[in-house]
């Protein structure tokens, strides 16, 4: 605990003036720093993952395997990106013509139809299809079989350990599982290309096949445009699975990464998730990270260990903080923090 009131206190000083002095404070609680805690969603399993610190910050029942539904699609989409070019010419095979649709009134390809790799792209993260992913499929693998091969490569060397992929749609099958830290995992893939997140960004876009034939779509992600800085990633629904949301956020200076698996609400829990990972992080983290590996360690919460590994104590560069006596304006500046001080702690006075 002194630490800690002695870090408060020294966030007051200023190296170059002997005439200003630490302000006596008491030594406050640990339990005023402690943030909110996590949201108990209701689902199965859920993660959320810092991309900017690259840590996770909670996981629960993270390596729990699931039926993943149509996230699925995203390593799909990884594989199209790193193995295919936007103009490459796809014809509709009949195998992907007749493959299943997710739900009823879903546009679909049709058998001869000759569609360009990134319209495919597009067709299969904007509105999920089922089919569009089969023929994706078989133009990057040479067939279904040997694509699927492919997906459960590429899992191995992202260390999905938890994964196995039965085909690249994400419909029910007995082999085709993931957990929400593998999900995250694939997703910190994915949102290294380009061309993933501008066609999981996309709230509506229309197709033109062929002459006279016309598909408008829209993002089966709710989320887009509705809450903040949300840019895909994408979602899923079957029996098997639930309802699954793997989600991008940029928010300011934040990148955030989330999954949720086995709920009826993706959206509400999804929203939930990112609310809490935007409270964390903060000048509270920063205040209680030296308590780790001291005797107050065992004072934190479990679910706050995570955040406060991954924060540190005012590191150099991201999220540093100048000296107050380097500062113009600096007894203005000291006067200012005094203030800020007991509401930061927890307090009112």
């Amino acid at each position: 605990m002194i630490q800690l009131a002695a870090l408060a206190l020294s966030l007051t000083l200023t190296p170059s003036h002997g005439s200003l002095h630490p302000i006596d404070l008491p030594i406050p609680p640990i339990s005023p720093l402690v943030t909110e805690a996590p949201p108990d969603l209701d689902a199965a399993s859920w993660a959320l993952y810092s991309v900017d610190r690259e840590a996770e910050l909670l996981a629960v029942n993270g390596d729990l395997q699931r039926a993943m539904a149509s996230v699925t699609k995203v390593m799909t989409a990884i594989l199209v990106v790193e193995n295919a070019q936007p103009s490459e010419v796809v014809t509709i095979s009949e195998r992907a013509a007749r493959t299943p649709v997710g739900y009823t009134g879903q546009p679909h390809v049709n058998q001869g139809e000759r569609w360009t790799v990134e319209e495919l792209l597009a067709f299969l993260m904007v509105q999920s299809g089922n089919d569009g992913a089969v023929a994706l499929a078989e133009h990057v693998g040479g067939s279904l079989e040997t694509f699927v091969t492919l997906m459960n490569q590429r899992a191995a060397a992202l260390g999905m350990r938890a994964t196995s992929f039965a085909n690249p749609n994400g419909l029910d099958a007995a082999q085709h599982f993931s957990s929400a830290r593998d999900l995250i995992k694939m997703g910190r893939a994915a949102i290294d290309y380009d061309r993933i997140l501008r066609v999981t960004s996309i709230k509506a876009i229309t197709f033109r096949p062929t002459a006279g034939r016309e598909l408008t779509v829209t993002n089966t992600n709710r989320l887009l445009g509705v809450f903040p800085g949300v840019f895909g990633l994408k979602t899923g629904d079957t029996v098997a699975a639930n309802r699954v949301l793997l989600a991008y956020q940029e928010f300011g200076s934040r990148k955030m990464l989330s999954v949720v698996m086995g709920t009826a609400d993706h959206y509400g829990a999804t929203a939930d998730l990112l609310t809490y990972g935007m409270t964390t992080l903060g000048p509270r983290d920063h205040l209680l990270a030296p308590a780790l590996g001291t005797a107050l360690e065992p004072l934190l919460p479990d679910w706050m260990i995570p955040r406060l590994e991954a924060i540190g104590a005012l590191p150099s560069g991201l999220d540093s903080v100048s000296a107050p006596g380097s500062t113009p304006g600096e007894i203005r500046a000291i006067a200012a923090f005094r203030d800020l001080l007991p509401p930061l702690l927890g307090g009112d006075s």
